[in-house]
């Protein structure tokens, strides 16, 4: 499943340590990124802060069990 998030300008460079190890990722502008389900436990699991923007289907419907806010357009908020 993959996952399109946005880091934190202040953990960019803890973000990008954790995804050279966990997925192949597409890395946008922005801090934006495309990665894995893996990829964002692991991030998450770091304390990376992050904005979620689009999640597929499956792991949207797992994630709105846990009550995580999953932005659906883009805010200004890092």
């Amino acid at each position: 499943m993959k996952v399109v998030i946005q880091v934190a300008e202040a953990d960019d460079a803890k973000a990008w340590a954790l995804l050279q190890r966990h997925s192949p990722g597409v890395a946008l502008p922005n801090r934006t990124f495309v990665v894995s389900e893996e990829a964002l436990t692991a991030l998450r699991g770091a304390g990376v802060r992050l904005i979620v923007f689009s999640v597929e289907e499956q792991l949207k419907r797992e994630l709105d069990q846990e009550e995580i806010l999953i932005v659906e357009k883009e805010a200004d908020v890092l």
